[in-house]
């Protein structure tokens, strides 16, 4: 009997096939999946920030500001940047000496496709207290910046009690608005 050793032509082309044909089907799959952890893991921050904001304000006993912007030094209804701030003097600018930065997030350069929408939120910025309260109820949406449907939307709740839930069931999902 004759050994053989290796693949015959048809047997080489066959496998191609199988794993191009695997290929076709994972790829897509695993950017989705991609895509999803971004998101998942941008809304690990806001939920990181928001904690920080809460636990810096009951520790330090002076208000402690979370909100979007444009740079470090204001707040404002857009800007791809995520700032916990100690204002002392209340004021509403960040620019005085006296105010401490704490810490600050570009969303744009760390979750590039992941877009941040703040609703029903005073002011654009979330401020809590010494006792760990917030000023204000909302959310913050997290959506995806080619998302063709609002159900892949994840969404962080606040409420004025200073707690936070990023569940989301069928009746809120419907409210979404990812603008």
């Amino acid at each position: 009997m004759k050994q053989h050793n290796g693949l015959t032509l048809i047997e080489l082309l066959f496998t191609v096939a199988i794993v191009g044909v695997l290929l076709t089907v994972a790829i897509p799959s695993f950017s989705s999946i991609v895509k999803e952890n971004k998101q998942i893991s941008a809304i690990n921050h806001v939920i990181s920030l928001s904690r920080l904001a809460r636990t810096e304000a009951v520790k330090r006993g002076l208000p402690v500001d979370l909100c979007r912007s444009i740079n470090t030094t204001s707040c404002s209804n857009s800007g791809s940047l995520l700032n916990v701030i100690i204002d002392n003097n209340n004021d509403g600018d960040y620019s005085d000496t006296s105010d401490i930065l704490l810490k600050s997030i570009s969303m744009s350069d760390e979750y590039h496709g992941v877009t941040f929408y703040f609703q029903n939120i005073d002011n654009d910025k979330i401020s809590y207290d010494a006792v760990g309260t917030s000023n204000t109820s909302g959310s913050i949406e997290v959506c995806l910046n080619d998302m063709t449907a609002k159900d892949s939307a994840k969404v962080v709740y606040f409420n004025r009690g200073g707690q936070l839930r990023s569940n989301i069931s069928a009746a809120e999902r419907a409210g979404v608005k990812c603008t």
